[in-house]
C-alpha cells in the first residue's frame, strides 16, 4: 500500500503541470503590434471611399494641403494626439487639435477614445512599423472609408 501513494501522488503531480501548460487554460493573448506605432509621427497619405467592397472614390485631393500635413503620436503609455503638422489653414488654430486614449482590441480594431468621452473605432487592414491602413464605416449607409498612413521621415 505504502508503494501505491507515491505512484498516486506522481500521477497527480503530472496531471496538474500538463494542466497549467496547456493552452486551453490560458487566456488568449494579444499579439505585442501596437509597438509599431509608438514613437514615429504618422501622417495619412490616402483616403478612399468605397461602398460594399467596391471602391467609389478617392477623396485624398479634396483635402487641404495644410489638412494632409497632420500627424497622429501614438505614446507607449496609451495616450495619442493628433497634430496640425508643418502648415496650418488656419494660423490661430492651436497646433494639438485632439487628445485621448487608444488601444488595440484582440478583434484587430483600434480605438480612439477623446477626453471627451466620445470613441471612434477602426478595423486594422493592415498595420506594419511601415504602414497603417485602418477602415471606417459610415453611419447608416453601405459606405466605408479606407484611411492610410505612412510614417513621417
Amino acid at each position: 500500500m505504502t508503494r501505491d501513494i507515491p505512484s498516486f501522488w506522481l500521477i497527480v503531480v503530472l496531471m496538474v503541470v500538463c494542466a497549467a501548460c496547456s493552452n486551453k487554460y490560458h487566456a488568449s493573448k494579444i499579439e505585442p503590434t501596437d509597438h509599431v506605432l509608438v514613437g514615429k509621427p504618422w501622417k495619412e497619405v490616402n483616403i478612399e471611399v468605397f461602398q460594399n467592397d467596391s471602391l467609389q472614390k478617392n477623396i485624398t485631393k479634396q483635402f487641404m494641403k495644410s489638412d494632409l500635413d497632420d500627424v497622429i503620436i501614438f505614446n507607449p503609455d496609451g495616450t495619442y494626439f493628433f497634430d496640425e503638422g508643418i502648415s496650418k489653414a488656419r494660423t490661430a488654430s492651436a497646433q494639438i487639435y485632439q487628445r485621448g486614449l487608444w488601444q488595440i482590441n484582440e478583434s484587430k480594431q483600434l480605438t480612439f477614445i477623446e477626453l471627451n468621452g466620445d470613441s471612434t473605432t477602426y478595423s486594422i487592414e493592415e498595420m506594419s512599423p511601415e504602414k497603417l491602413i485602418i477602415k471606417l464605416p459610415a453611419k447608416k449607409t453601405d459606405l466605408f472609408y479606407v484611411m492610410t498612413y505612412v510614417p513621417l521621415r
